[in-house]
């Protein structure tokens, strides 16, 4: 079939073992109403057969989920600049190269099954974070950390490796944060903790993109514990369906919302809820929500 000659016929489909790029000539025709719709889904599922089954076959049944798999990880270093999507692109690349087979969402775009469950503001070092693979067969942990260690880039320090019993949703609860300040900061902060403790409406301004304008927040639910102990401020944060406090909005409070601040913050502690009979605060560590293989 010529694409550039100017009359067709609805019924004239393109042979799909001769099309070369299959996205660009099923936008061309379907710009042109030149595949009927009945033909459109017969395309879409064999583009995505393709694509996503190196082996061929049913992706559907390759690349269907088994089980999720929680690895904990630090991060340090320049790749604490990463983005929230920039991190997802790098465990995806260190799945790939750990030769994994991950498990794919079904339908026209399928993306790889991968979970940061909490996001962590650009430029902040961890120490404790979740990362959950969604894989379509069962894996011996010593052997998937084993993996994974390989492939890790400089400044991502693998730490547990553990599969999550099925049937329970992990949510982030609370995270805790650690600054080291100067003298100087650690002085002028010292009397203002209390101060917010006592308060009962620490009130902020966030942008809001959707609505185009800032508006009016307190914070004070959120943020459960903070302290002073020598020049290292800690506090801690809470999360809720409700909302949640932003780390530089608590240093904003205090007059310490600056870039070298930002720069040195660390998130040391995260802790998550699991959905279940009865509902339990607990750490990645506590080894009552894992699966022991």
């Amino acid at each position: 079939m010529n694409l550039a000659s100017p009359i067709r016929w609805r019924d004239d489909i393109t042979s799909w073992d001769g099309v070369a790029s299959g996205w660009r000539v099923i936008l061309a025709l379907q710009s042109k109403a030149l595949i009927l719709p009945t033909h459109r889904a017969s395309l879409r599922s064999r583009f995505c057969t393709s694509r996503c089954s190196p082996a061929g076959g049913n992706p559907g049944k390759e690349f269907q989920l088994s089980g999720k798999f929680g690895v904990s990880f630090s991060l340090f270093g320049d790749l604490r600049f990463l983005s929230h999507h920039d991190m997802l692109r790098l465990f995806a690349r260190s799945v790939r190269r750990a030769d994994l087979p991950i498990a794919h969402s079904q339908g026209y775009n399928p993306r790889p099954k991968i979970w940061l469950l909490l996001p962590r503001p650009l430029g902040v070092s961890c120490r404790d974070e979740l990362l959950i693979l969604g894989l379509p067969q069962d894996y011996n942990v010593q052997e998937l950390r084993a993996r994974l260690a390989r492939v890790f880039p400089v400044g991502v320090t693998l730490g547990n490796c553990c599969k999550l019993e099925k049937g329970r949703s992990t949510q982030p609860v609370s995270a805790a944060y650690t600054l080291e300040l100067s003298g100087k900061d650690a002085a002028k902060t010292t009397g203002k903790i209390p101060a917010l403790l006592d308060s009962a409406n620490l009130g902020v301004r966030r942008f809001s993109k959707r609505k185009g304008k800032f508006r009016e927040l307190n914070i004070r639910p959120y943020l459960s514990q903070i302290y002073l102990r020598n020049s290292e401020l800690g506090f801690t944060l809470s999360y809720s369906p409700a909302g949640s406090a932003k780390p530089a909005e608590v240093l904003g409070l205090l007059d310490l919302d600056n870039l070298s601040n930002r720069a040195k913050l660390v998130r040391t502690k995260v802790t998550y809820s699991v959905a279940q009979a009865e509902q339990s605060q607990v750490n990645f560590d506590d080894q009552e929500i894992l699966a022991k293989n």
